[in-house]
C-alpha cells in the first residue's frame, strides 16, 4: 500500500533547509503572509533506541547531534541516555516562507533542467523500514511516469540529524544525478560551484518545479523488484557484486553441488544474537552432505556476516547466498537480493513466534507470498525453549517486555536445529510449485519446545494464513455460501453484527473467493486495499 502524499512547487529557491516560493499564484493570494504553504510532517516517527522523549526534543530544540544510526547502536550523542526503544515524532517542520522584498528584487532564474524530490519517511535510519517506503515508492513512481531518473532525490531529516551510508546507496541506482541529503543541497555555495547532483553542474538554488513527498506506508511486492534492478545497478559497476550465477536447483548442466548459507550477525551484541556461533559454523561446515535433487549429494557451507557497513558487500553476501538465517529485523530486508528461489529462514525467539506471532507474520511471509513466491521462499524456526533462548539485554535489565522483550531475545542455533530446515528446503528443489505444496500442507514452520525438542509446527504457518496463487484449493461448502448470500441477518449472527456486507463475504469465503474477486480478497487479507 503506497501510504504516500505529495506536494508540487513551481517557482521556488532553496536556502538552508528552507523552501522560498515565489509562485505567483501562491503569492498573490495571499498578500498578508499568513497563509504560507505547509507540508504536515506531524505523523513522521524517528526511532532513537537509547534516549526517552524529553532528552530526544531538547536535542532537536538545541541543535545537538542526536542520530543512532542502524549499525552502530550505541552511538546516540547524548546525555544520561539509557537503554530502550522508543519511536518520537519530532517537534521539526518543513520551513516555507515568501521571499523578501530584497529577494524579489535580485530576479532570480528558475532551473527548469533540475527537478529536486525532496522525501520525509518513517525510521529512515532503519535500513527494512527506509527500504520499504522511500526507494520502493520512487522506483514504483517512476514505473507509471509519475517520477523520473532525471530528477534529483533528496533525503530529508531533522536538523543535526546525519543520513546513514544506505539512505544515499539505496537511492543511487534511481537517478542519473547523485542522490543527497536535504540538508547538503540547499546549502549555499558560491556562484559555480561543481555539483554532481544538478543537471546544470553546478550547484542551483532555484528551480521551476521542485516536488515533496511524505512516505509513510510502502510495499512489500515493489521491495523485490526495487532490490533485482539495484543490485544489477551495483553488480554493473567497477568492485561491485558479481552477476548471480546458477544455483544448486538451476536447470542447467553441473549445477553446484553445494548450499550456501548466510549467517545475520548483528553488530550490536544486546539482542537478537545468534549464541555460540563458532560452534554452529564448525558443526555446518564439517556436516556430511545431505540428500538433495536427483539422488545428489549437497554440501553444507556456512559463514556468519553483519549487515549495514556496506551495501555492496552485503550485496555481495546475499548474492552468492542460498539461505539467509536472519532474525526477524532489518538484516532479513536483505532476502530481497537473493537469487531468485532461494530461501529466507527466520529465526524467532521465545514466544516471539508463538504468542506474539502476529507482528513478524506481517513481514517477510507477507513479501514472500505477495511476491508470488518468485522471489524467495519463506521458512520460520520458532525457539521457544529458553535455554536456547535467553533475555536480550534490555528485558534482562528490566527495561523491555512483551512483544519487544521476545524479539530481542538471543537464540542458541545448534546445528541439528538449522538441519531439518535445510533438509526440507533441498526437497524444495527451487520449485514455486513444490513450495506451494507446503505452503497448502501447512509445513512451512518448526517449533523447538522447552526441553529442546522440535517438531513441524503446522498451527503456526496456518496462523500465518499464506495462500498458494497455482494450486486451487477445495472450494467452500455450498451451505455456508448460500446461508450468507441469502440472509444479512444470518451473516450477522455468524460474523458478527458490526461488520459490512461485503467484509461479511469476504470474511466468510477467506481463500475460497471467485477468481474475479481474487485480488479483492487480496487486498483485504494483506493491506493493500
Amino acid at each position: 500500500m503506497f501510504e504516500s502524499w505529495w506536494w508540487v512547487f513551481n517557482d521556488v529557491c532553496v536556502e538552508d533547509e528552507s523552501i522560498v516560493v515565489y509562485d505567483p499564484q501562491v503569492v498573490g493570494l495571499d498578500p498578508t503572509g499568513e497563509k504560507t504553504p505547509r507540508v504536515d510532517l506531524s505523523a513522521i516517527q524517528y526511532m532513537f533506541r537509547h534516549a526517552p522523549y524529553d532528552l530526544v526534543r531538547k536535542a532537536v530544540e538545541d541543535g545537538l547531534p542526536h542520530h543512532v544510526g542502524n549499525a552502530t547502536q550505541h552511538s546516540l550523542d547524548l546525555p544520561n541516555a539509557v537503554h530502550t526503544s522508543n519511536h518520537h515524532r519530532l517537534p521539526y517542520q518543513l520551513n516555507i516562507r515568501y521571499p523578501t522584498e530584497r529577494e524579489v528584487a535580485s530576479k532570480p532564474k528558475f532551473s527548469g533542467c533540475t527537478v529536486p524530490v525532496l522525501t520525509y519517511c518513517h525510521w529512515p535510519h532503519n535500513f527494512g523500514e527506509y527500504f520499504i517506503r522511500t526507494p520502493s515508492i520512487i522506483h514504483r513512481f517512476q514505473e507509471i511516469k509519475a517520477l523520473s531518473r532525471n530528477m534529483t532525490y533528496l533525503v530529508g531529516l531533522p536538523p543535526n540529524m546525519p543520513a546513514d551510508p544506505f539512505n544515499i546507496d539505496l537511492l543511487r541506482p534511481l537517478s542519473i544525478y547523485e542522490p543527497t541529503t536535504w540538508r547538503e543541497f540547499s546549502r549555499p555555495l558560491p556562484e559555480g560551484t561543481p555539483s554532481n547532483h544538478t543537471a546544470e553542474g553546478v550547484a542551483v538554488r532555484c528551480f521551476e518545479r521542485m516536488i515533496v513527498g511524505r512516505l509513510q506506508g510502502g510495499s512489500y511486492p515493489e521491495v523485490v523488484r526495487t532490490a533485482e534492478d539495484i543490485y544489477e545497478y551495483y553488480a554493473a559497476k567497477p568492485g561491485g557484486p558479481p552477476p548471480k550465477g546458477p544455483r544448486w536447483h538451476s536447470n542447467v548442466t553441473n549445477p553446484p553441488n553445494t548450499i550456501k548459507v548466510l549467517i545475520e550477525h548483528r553488530p550490536y551484541g544486546g539482542t537478537r544474537q545468534f549464541l555460540h556461533s563458532d560452534e554452529l559454523l564448525r558443526e555446518c561446515n564439517s556436516a556430511a552432505p545431505l540428500p538433495g535433487p536427483d539422488g545428489r549429494q549437497i554440501k553444507v557451507e556456512c559463514r556468519l556476516h553483519t549487515f549495514g557497513a556496506s551495501l555492496v558487500e552485503d550485496l555481495r553476501a546475499v548474492g552468492d547466498a542460498d539461505v539467509l538465517v536472519a532474525f526477524h529485523g532489518a538484516g532479513a530486508m536483505n532476502a530481497a537480493f537473493m537469487p531468485r528461489r532461494s530461501s529466507l529462514l527466520e529465526v524467532r525467539p521465545r514466544e516471539f513466534g508463538t504468542k506474539h506471532g502476529g507482528w513478524p507474520n506481517q513481514w517477510q511471509p507477507t513479501i514472500a507470498h505477495q511476491s508470488k513466491y518468485e522471489h524467495y521462499f519463506f521458512w520460520g524456526l520458532c525457539v521457544d525453549d529458553p535455554e536456547l533462548s535467553p533475555p536480550g539485554e534490555q528485558e534482562a535489565a528490566g527495561l523491555e517486555g512483551g512483544a519487544f522483550a521476545a524479539r530481542d531475545r538471543h537464540v542458541h542455533l545448534k546445528w541439528p536445529m538449522l538441519k531439518t530446515p535445510l533438509e526440507r528446503i533441498l526437497q524444495i528443489k527451487g520449485s514455486v510449485d513444490l513450495y506451494e505444496e507446503a505452503v497448502v500442507k501447512n509445513d512451512l514452520m518448526w517449533l523447538v519446545e522447552p526441553g529442546g525438542s522440535m517438531r513441524p509446527a503446522p498451527e503456526l504457518t496456518e496462523a500465518i494464513g499464506l495462500k498458494p496463487w497455482r494450486i486451487r484449493t477445495p472450494p467452500k461448502p455450498r451451505r455456508v455460501l448460500d446461508e450468507v448470500l441469502s440472509s444479512p441477518a444470518a451473516a450477522g449472527s455468524l460474523l458478527g453484527p458490526s461488520q459490512t456486507l461485503g467484509s461479511r463475504l469476504r470474511s466468510a469465503l477467506g481463500p475460497w473467493l471467485p477468481e474475479a474477486w481474487r485480488s479483492e480478497q487480496d487486498d483485504w487479507r494483506w493491506g493493500r486495499g
